[in-house]
């Protein structure tokens, strides 16, 4: 439609329309086209003109062309939307109460304080499937089995990033015990090699983020992959006494080792008491300390006499949380 049959429209009041030509008979019947509609309407009454100029009476409502459509139908269309809009607000109000529900539980059970170690760990990876279906399968039985205790001798830390668990060994379901201690992170143990000599054995191992090391001759190589996962922000595990103790104690004087990758990484140390159970029904209680950073004590570039130092002191640290247990207080 051009600017002159805009203006002529505005000037009559009709409503001009714009659609296609309608062929008519010798009586000037219409006998074929499709409908004119509407494109422009001055506001004022009058009728509708195709662009032959045939007018019609009235206005055009193609509506008219489906009136044996049943006239609840709109109605029934607009009560679905509003109630469809009124679900989803519902399932939105929802969802904030379970995230909201779900960020209280886990301030309570882990607590505000936070350790950052560097590095940062993975959510997700696909040398790591294994090993998560693997804890997500037998978390359930086995907190029915071992009914875990955990005893915080300070504020309850939640560790991020690269760190260094260490632990007593009293057993050998230690890093079982270890993993329901620090539940909510990934464990890579540090055992014997020995235990990769089979296939089967490589197999398991190495799915369950074991560093296999030689204790007898400790290599550079081994102690250059440890620090390497702890700059990458995986958690390291490990026995510093580097054998099942079979004393009362439970605790031993720790290698140097552990102490000088804590150092050469950045890595925090947490401090972790293994209990033995009385009886195979007993609970399983761990006393949990808190995080220490190495360097703080001696320094990123200490000496091999500083470093014996320090882990005579973790050792007696890790002593120490035996006072926490229930039946020392």
């Amino acid at each position: 439609m051009n600017d002159e049959e805009k203006t002529a429209g505005e000037n009559t009041g009709l409503r001009i329309t714009e659609g296609h030509e309608t062929d008519r008979d010798g009586a000037g019947r219409e006998t074929a086209g499709t409908p004119a509609q509407e494109v422009y309407d001055a506001g004022r009454a009058g009728e509708t003109r195709d662009r032959a100029g045939n007018g019609r009476a009235g206005d055009y409502d193609i509506g008219d062309e489906y009136d044996d459509l049943p006239e609840e139908v709109p109605g029934k269309a607009g009560g679905v939307s509003a109630a469809l809009r009124r679900a989803g607000a519902s399932l939105a109000s929802l969802g904030r109460k379970i995230r909201d529900a779900f960020r209280w539980l886990w301030k309570k059970i882990d607590g505000p304080a936070v350790c950052q170690g560097p590095g940062k760990r993975k959510l997700f990876s696909w040398k790591y499937f294994i090993h998560d279906f693997v804890k997500a399968t037998a978390v359930i039985p086995g907190l029915i089995w071992f009914r875990p205790k955990l005893i915080y001798a300070g504020q309850k830390t939640r560790l991020h990033g690269g760190a260094l668990v260490i632990s007593n060994h009293i057993g050998y379901f230690d890093p079982i015990y270890l993993m329901f201690a620090v539940w909510y992170r990934r464990h890579h143990f540090v055992c014997s090699k020995e235990f990769y000599a089979s296939k089967a054995g490589s197999f398991f191992f190495r799915n369950f983020l074991t560093i296999p090391v030689d204790r007898e001759n400790f290599a550079l190589d081994s102690f250059r992959q440890i620090t390497a996962e702890l700059k990458g922000g995986s958690l390291v595990s490990i026995f510093p006494g580097g054998h099942i103790d079979r004393s009362e104690g439970g605790v031993e004087t720790f290698k140097s080792g552990a102490v000088l990758m804590a150092i050469k990484s950045g890595a925090p140390v947490m401090p972790v008491l293994l209990t033995k159970k009385k009886h195979w029904y007993s609970r399983l209680t761990a006393v949990i300390g808190e995080p220490v950073d190495l360097r703080d004590i001696c320094g990123p570039n200490p000496s091999m006499k500083e470093v014996d130092e320090v882990a005579s002191l973790l050792a007696r640290l890790e002593a120490s949380l035996r006072a926490f247990l229930p039946e020392n207080r």
